[in-house]
């Protein structure tokens, strides 16, 4: 009796065991389950989160793009009217520039006061008035004025603008400036000098110091349109 007993509680037993088994298996199972459908869902978000960001990016990416034409055709645009350089001139320089012993004033160039538009390589005819003061040439009979782009190294001409004892009355010049050969905005600046015009004249566009005219000496702009 006890060992029939026994062998019931062994199947008993044995069965539990089972049941338990398969219920850990199908937990276990269940378990596996949940989480490849959590990784899932992490996964699905990963790559909807980058989608979005690279539809952001390029977005992003295309509306500089478009700021950057925008900007260019505006530039080019604002470039063509003569109008529109003479008030950005006048809005950031003086139509009376002094610069050392000079003062250069009433400037224009084919004709246009201030500014002009031109393409690479056309020749600009200009006109200008320039005063010297006589107190810082009281020895000196020959001046001469320099005129060029800023950051070049050299001038472009060079004209004269006084001698002797009419060094303190108002001269007129004739110049004539040839346009770069790049397109953009170009500053024309000045510089008085003592002395003839030599063939090397125009290498002292630069100080002893190696520095060009500074922003004082600007009396036009010119836009070389491509």
């Amino acid at each position: 009796m006890r060992d029939y007993t026994w062998k019931i509680k062994q199947g008993f037993i044995a069965v539990t065991l089972a049941l338990l088994t398969l219920g850990s298996s199908n937990l276990a199972w269940a378990k596996s389950a949940d989480q490849k459908n959590t990784e899932n869902n992490i996964k699905s978000g990963i790559d909807a989160t980058a989608d979005s960001l690279k539809k952001g990016v390029d977005k992003a990416g295309d509306k500089i793009a478009d700021a950057k034409e925008s900007l260019k055709k505006g530039a080019k645009k604002f470039g063509e009217k003569v109008e529109d350089l003479q008030t950005y001139f006048r809005k950031k320089f003086h139509e009376q520039a002094t610069f050392g012993p000079a003062t250069v004033s009433d400037v224009t160039f084919n004709g246009h006061h201030l500014a002009t538009v031109v393409k690479p390589g056309e020749r600009i005819e200009g006109q200008l008035k320039c005063i010297l003061d006589k107190d810082q040439h009281k020895d000196i009979k020959y001046h001469s004025l320099l005129i060029g782009f800023k950051g070049r190294e050299n001038a472009e001409t060079a004209v004269d603008i006084g001698r002797g004892i009419f060094i303190d009355k108002e001269s007129k010049a004739n110049f004539t400036l040839i346009a770069p050969s790049e397109p953009g905005f170009y500053k024309v600046r000045f510089r008085p000098i003592n002395g003839y015009i030599e063939h090397d004249v125009l290498k002292r566009w630069k100080d002893e110091k190696g520095e060009e005219p500074n922003n004082t000496a600007t009396i036009g702009l010119i836009y070389v349109k491509a």
